[in-house]
């Protein structure tokens, strides 16, 4: 996030228009971008919740992994942004509880999630656990 940037909220999602006959630029471009759901359905993405870098020492395949999630679909999402570009990006689970809400991190650098449908904390551990 750039200080003073204008990313377009309310006018623009991602790189297109939102509100017809929305100005306000110039824009702040999005370094990612998810296809939108059809209304009604759950074939992309409808509200992308903004996560963390995880920088914990457990989960070292994701190390500098910015986390974040869909409030509809649950789905998990991880990226790595060099400074200049995206140099991998893929989705890490589908969480079933969904409504993701909010995420955080502690002071070892581990990321931990809640969600409007229960408000419990989880965090991300390795496959099996």
């Amino acid at each position: 996030v750039k200080k003073g940037a204008n990313y377009g909220w309310n006018v623009r999602e991602g790189k297109h228009e939102f509100k017809a006959g929305g100005e306000g630029g110039p824009f702040e471009e999005p370094i990612v971008e998810h296809a939108h759901a059809a209304k009604g359905s759950t074939d992309g993405m409808n509200s992308l919740t903004g996560g963390c870098v995880y920088r914990g020492g457990r989960l070292k395949a994701l190390d500098g992994v910015y986390l974040y999630g869909d409030f509809v679909t649950g789905t998990m999402w991880g990226l790595r942004w060099d400074g200049a570009k995206v140099t991998a990006q893929r989705k890490i689970f589908d969480f079933p509880m969904k409504q993701i809400a909010t995420f955080g991190e502690d002071r070892d650098g581990d990321v931990y999630w809640s969600t409007f449908t229960d408000g419990r904390l989880y965090r991300f551990t390795l496959p099996g656990r």
